[in-house]
Order: C-alpha cells, then structure tokens, then sequence
C-alpha cells in the first residue's frame, strides 16, 4: 500500500483532541473516514476513529499506534479495534473499522486516585 502525506488542510476542522491520532494513521496510508475527540456534545463518548480496510487493517493501524503511543503532548492509550456496521434507514452500511481510546480524562483520573478493586460477582457471600 502507498503511503500518503498528510498536510495540515486536510486535518484542519479536526477535533483538537484526535486530530494527531489521525495524522499519524494517514501518513502510514490508514484511510481515515471520521474522527472525534469524544465527551459530551460530540459524536462518540470516547477518543474514535474510523477507517475503512479489509481484514487486516484495523490490526495494522492498532499496530501503527501502539508503535506510536505517545504523540507530541497527547498520550494515546487504546481501548478498543472494533468493526462495526451502521443500519441507515433499515439497512446495513459497512463494515468500518473503529479505533477508540481511553479519554484524557479518564487517565487524568487514574494519576489521582487510587485503582478502583474489582470483584467478582460469582463470589458473592
């Protein structure tokens, strides 16, 4: 697959809190179709990509980032590689890959308070 540059215009109008993620798949040839930064008053509740590809690209584009999990000033964390179909007036449209990512906010929360326990619900007395 050929490798595509991406300038600056075409990311311009990118939520700021995603838009690095997005350069950086794009420019390893990742066919980016939405993104958001997530939170209320945005599209996902989470830090989302979506990108087309066959099979193997949503490994591909998990590996990209792994590789890269630190970008600049933003710390990706991901969280889920997903293909998911959207139903569009009663029809199934897809599949695209998703990439999300643990919000800022989230791991801001994790360096200020304690790791929350976990139990099991089978082993309840």
């Amino acid at each position: 697959m050929r490798k595509r540059k991406l300038g600056r215009s075409n990311i311009d109008g990118l939520d700021p809190g995603i838009a690095a993620a997005v350069r950086v798949l794009r420019n390893e040839g990742v066919e980016t179709v939405q993104s958001c930064e997530g939170g209320s008053g945005h599209s996902f509740p989470e830090p989302t990509v979506r990108f087309d590809g066959d099979r193997a690209e949503g490994y591909r584009a998990l590996e990209i980032i792994l590789r890269r999990r630190r970008i600049g000033q933003l710390e990706l964390r991901p969280r889920q590689l997903r293909r998911v179909w959207d139903i569009v007036d009663g029809e199934l449209v897809g599949p695209l890959w998703e990439l999300t990512w643990w919000s800022p906010a989230y791991l801001r929360s994790l360096d200020s308070s304690p790791a929350p326990s976990c139990h099991d619900e089978d082993a309840r007395t």
